[in-house]
């Protein structure tokens, strides 16, 4: 109702919105475009979340993407309502963080692990993703790690500089990769599979 009402308010009438499992949702047609916002680190099966967007895609459609904060990033665990100590959800056991989580933050919340949470979590890692990608018969046409220090006041500094050094560091740079963004694109033809 909110989604239908800011398009009604920005004159946008065309807008469909369907509230519904996207995974098990019949749609009848392609798309030249499809926008994922915030919602990969919490998608129970990337890979085939990643291949139903292939299948929805017309040839030469693009999948646009910012998510994150990255499993392995400092706050993966997206536990900054209750810790800013970062990399809490390596630190210490999910049994623990859960727990605690329960008992102070969340009475109400049964969740005893990262993956029943509400919204859930996969502990997807920047490995895992561009994995799924290969999986899934798209392109990563563009990736950036950190894209919020290429903007604004982060544009020229320290930090960005800092940032693109340490994630390009195999082994390390996951560590500090928080918010992906990704634009993945359907072939125009099938690309052969090897023999």
């Amino acid at each position: 109702r909110a989604a239908r009402a800011k398009a009604e308010t920005l004159g946008c009438r065309a807008a469909e919105f369907i509230d519904g499992d996207f995974l098990e949702h019949e749609f009848d047609r392609s798309f030249d475009r499809i926008v994922s916002l915030e919602a990969f680190e919490h998608v129970a099966h990337p890979s085939s979340f990643l291949r139903r967007m292939a299948d929805l895609l017309v040839p030469g459609g693009k999948v646009l993407s910012i998510f994150g904060p990255m499993w392995l990033s400092p706050f993966g665990g997206h536990l900054q309502g209750f810790t800013q100590l970062p990399w809490a959800h390596l630190i210490f056991p999910e049994r623990v963080v859960m727990t605690v989580r329960r008992r102070v933050f969340r009475p109400t919340d049964p969740a005893t692990c990262y993956s029943e949470q509400r919204g859930g979590l996969n502990q997807l890692t920047v490995r895992q993703f561009k994995k799924c990608v290969a999986e899934s018969g798209l392109l990563l046409e563009r990736f950036e790690l950190n894209p919020q220090f290429r903007v604004g006041r982060f544009r020229n500094s320290v930090v960005r500089s800092a940032s693109d050094l340490v994630t390009s560091i195999p082994g390390v740079g996951e560590f500090f990769s928080h918010t992906a963004l990704c634009v993945l694109g359907k072939p125009e033809r099938p690309r052969a599979k090897p023999p």
